[in-house]
């Protein structure tokens, strides 16, 4: 919904490539590119006059000024001109409260979309900012509320842009509040939904966890160890990180399988020694050592 004007199209010449030899062509080229030049400063104030107020907030904030951004797109809101614009102005003011880490003003603008605009193209966005703004920011801390705000997002477009965020997000949500079952729907749903090169590692790592967690009344290690390998076999960049190798260890020591638990936990220790997974590993390798050595002498 940018209005951005393509400037850029202005320099494209007509003038055909210069045959060698062709000086008077070569001139005229020549001074075709001086005039560009010279032409330049006045093509972008010309230009800059003829952007909505919503798409100088954009650049404002694509370069990381946000006080500027927040002040075009307050006029954005407030411009009978920029009509079409205001929802979008409005949520974006969220997100620059947002980056400036003003999370209480960055929840006002998101909730004032819902409320304002609840028919408005920046709503979606705006329930699932709010969601993910309950389950991550450390002192809003609101599982109930991200859950239904993510489930609002997903009525709107239940197969969107942002299908992947919210599924995710959903499940963090659930698995705080211990709604396994919901947790491992919304992740498996999300996988089954998905090309492979379309899911991260992360969400059959998450769903690996949700079946691991001791929390969980239908605890299935089985089903977190086909996870787990999976990822070793899918995404060849955890194979240069110790957490999926020590989650390894962690389903194998559960499963009394004591020579896979040791072989995984060394793998940790010795070739990502100083990684924090690596302190753990050291203390449980001394008892797999132990539990296979008294089950050795049963």
């Amino acid at each position: 919904r940018s209005t951005l004007f393509p400037y850029t199209t202005l320099f494209r010449s007509q003038t055909k490539i210069p045959r060698m030899g062709s000086r008077p062509r070569i001139m005229k080229c020549k001074s075709l590119i001086i005039l560009s030049l010279w032409l330049l400063p006045s093509i972008l104030v010309a230009e800059e006059a003829i952007l909505t107020k919503y798409d100088q907030g954009n650049r404002a904030f694509v370069v990381g000024d946000y006080t500027h951004a927040l002040t075009l797109y307050e006029k954005a809101i407030t411009d009978k001109n920029e009509l079409p614009f205001q929802d979008d102005a409005l949520f974006m003011k969220g997100k620059c409260f947002e980056r400036m880490k003003d999370w209480g003003k960055a929840e006002a603008a998101y909730l004032e979309v819902t409320k304002r605009y609840p028919k408005g193209d920046a709503l979606h966005d705006a329930f699932l900012s709010l969601g993910q703004y309950y389950t991550t920011t450390s002192n809003f801390k609101d599982y109930n509320l991200a859950i239904s705000f993510y489930q609002q997002a997903l009525s709107l477009q239940p197969q969107g842009r942002r299908y992947k965020d919210i599924m995710i997000g959903l499940s963090e949500a659930c698995i705080e509040m211990g709604r396994w079952g919901n947790a491992e729907r919304s992740l498996t749903t999300l996988i089954d939904n998905q090309s492979l090169g379309e899911i991260p590692s992360q969400v059959h790592y998450q769903l690996a966890e949700v079946f691991r967690n001791q929390r969980n009344p239908n605890r299935n290690v089985e089903k977190a160890l086909k996870e787990y390998l999976f990822i070793l076999n899918h995404y060849p960049e955890t194979l240069d990180s110790p957490k999926v190798y020590f989650a390894l260890g962690n389903c194998y020591r559960d499963l009394k399988q004591w020579d896979d638990a040791i072989k995984n936990y060394k793998k940790v220790v010795e070739e990502f020694p100083n990684s924090l997974y690596a302190a753990v590993a050291r203390n449980v390798l001394d008892v797999c050592y132990s539990k296979k050595i008294g089950r050795a002498h049963v």
